[in-house]
């Protein structure tokens, strides 16, 4: 339910009814993610976005869409600084911004929810996007195909069930984890972490 008290009863009658079960959480560094985490501009738009709702603004679609709009347009052009680096020692260079994907959706325009791997959930381990080019075309079509096909892992590069993985930033790079920016990294170690965390399942 999308009312917070519906919400709340609606878990504690899956807990009373014993509908429990454990989920896996991704950990970067020393922080845990339950969603998404993101190295590059997701994590500038977020800090953006952060700015203006210390000053009273809300949170929503447009002003997102706006912030993503104003931050491309002041870091044009830029370098791609971040690389990859998967367990089996492969290097995925020249990407601009690297989402991680531990849920099966990494965000949600309104109610729809937009995924760039949707064999990503729960159960599995984390997936990782590296996206190499930042123009609007290139990215709304990965948008528009993370948000329409349901078959789709999107990215320039990616990599999906994977146990845990490397970010590497030519210099200080702002990194977010769920939607929290938490400063700027020139490297993450990230894991999935199996059965980490309770949770009650809502009918």
């Amino acid at each position: 339910p999308h009312d917070p008290l519906e919400a709340t009863g609606a878990r504690a009658d899956g807990v009373r009814a014993g509908r429990v079960r454990t989920v896996n959480l991704g950990l970067a560094d020393d922080r845990y993610f339950l969603f998404s985490a993101g190295l590059g501009r997701d994590a500038e738009v977020l800090h953006r976005v952060e700015h203006q709702r210390a000053q009273g603004a809300k949170a929503s679609i447009p002003r997102y869409v706006a912030s993503a709009l104003l931050t491309h347009a002041l870091n044009v052009p830029a370098k791609p600084r971040i690389s990859i680096e998967l367990p089996d020692d492969t290097r995925i260079s020249g990407v601009y911004m690297a989402i991680v994907q531990n849920g099966p959706v990494w965000t949600y325009a309104g109610s729809l929810p937009i995924t760039f791997s949707p064999d990503t959930d729960f159960d599995n381990g984390l997936a990782v996007f590296g996206f190499r080019a930042l123009d609007p075309l290139r990215l709304g079509n990965h948008l528009a195909r993370a948000t329409l096909r349901p078959d789709w892992l999107g990215g320039d590069s990616a990599a999906s069930d994977l146990s845990g993985f490397r970010l590497h930033a030519a210099e200080p790079t702002l990194f977010h984890v769920d939607g929290d920016v938490i400063g700027d990294r020139s490297e993450i170690e990230l894991t999935s972490v199996p059965g980490a965390l309770r949770v009650a399942v809502v009918d």
